[in-house]
């Protein structure tokens, strides 16, 4: 007979973290992250300005084996209280590299049975981002702080996508990239201007130091009939190429930069404003790499407090890919469960 759980109390939560270049193991209690270590491959890519998929899951293979010890040492040093709580195991099932996923699988199975774990659960990457919102910078759970419906967007180095949610349970996808993510596209053209991958923060620094701010518009942007909640950056990138080819040696990178981003970052508002407009919703929660970008997260901000939605977004070191926003979504999926 299943064991029926009492409360939020007696079970905590491992996230297993692997679906590209980051590796991370995180332990979740109902209100805060107890453990949270995160190992990336990411210097080795850099020469290949990408992530090669085969050797990205060796990376996994490593890193997750060292990771595991680390908490296995932590663990066992734990109070008899904490240890006698029933382990309930959340890891990335996707979206992802397959090779990689396929080892956060492995090592997520091996956990639960070592560790007799109370259940398995596969959780979504991208939505996971989103609860790192729920998160402060010392690792403190805010539980119940969305007010539902809620609005999320989700813009990393992959994936760029728009979700409506009226409960925890229940993500409805209603929009995402149709070819580049922004993410990606900020890293292409950050490549076409010289810069290390990732070419994102270069970017972002660069457009600080822009003085005149002048916008240099290089496409013109328009809402899909089928899908105006649907984003494409490929052309945007394209154009980008030529006019990076065409200025040459005269190019003000600084000045590009500002104009480029915030262009893509003009691309990503419209589809929230026609998303506001079609869901009413209450909240606005922002995820994923790219929501460290200063300039955009104060849009967003910007963008919630004109059209007087509470805005939700994760602090800085748990805004990429991490083992604790899987933990505290894994948190959420199991209590509406038991």
């Amino acid at each position: 007979m299943k064991k029926r759980i009492r409360s939020r109390d007696d079970f905590v939560v491992l996230g297993i973290e692997s679906t590209c270049d980051d590796s991370g193991i995180a332990l979740a209690t109902k209100n805060r992250i107890i453990f949270n270590r995160r190992l990336s491959s990411i210097e080795f890519f850099k020469k290949f300005f990408g992530i090669v998929p085969l050797i990205a899951a060796r990376y996994q293979v490593i890193n997750l084996t060292y990771l595991l010890s680390i908490f296995l040492n932590f663990f066992n040093n734990q109070s008899e209280g904490l240890k006698k709580k029933k382990i309930v195991v959340a890891y990335a099932d996707r979206p992802g590299l397959i090779s990689s996923l396929l080892i956060g699988r492995v090592f997520a199975q091996v956990v639960f049975r070592e560790l007799k774990g109370l259940a398995l659960i596969p959780v979504d990457h991208v939505v996971s981002h989103l609860y790192a919102s729920l998160l402060d910078s010392k690792g403190k759970i805010k539980p119940n702080s969305w007010i539902f419906p809620i609005l999320s967007l989700v813009v990393s180095g992959g994936h760029t996508s728009l979700y409506f949610a009226s409960n925890h349970k229940d993500f409805q996808r209603i929009g995402s990239t149709l070819d580049d993510a922004a993410g990606e596209c900020l890293d292409k053209v950050g490549r076409a201007l010289g810069f290390p991958y990732p070419g994102g923060p270069t970017i972002e620094r660069h457009a600080k130091s822009a003085q005149s701010r002048v916008r240099n518009r290089l496409i013109k942007d328009s809402l899909f009939r089928k899908s105006p909640f649907d984003f494409s950056f490929s052309g945007l990138k394209s154009a980008a190429f030529r006019h990076i080819a065409q200025e040459s040696g005269k190019l003000d990178k600084n000045e590009f930069c500002f104009s480029f981003q915030e262009e893509i970052f003009e691309i990503i508002e419209a589809r929230l404003l026609a998303a506001t407009k079609a869901f009413s919703p209450a909240s606005l929660v922002f995820g994923g790499g790219v929501c460290a970008n200063s300039f955009l997260k104060n849009r967003m901000r910007c963008l919630a407090a004109k059209l007087k939605l509470a805005f939700f977004y994760p602090p800085k070191q748990f805004s990429g890919d991490n083992a604790a926003m899987n933990a505290i979504r894994g948190y959420h999926l199991f209590s509406l469960i038991s």
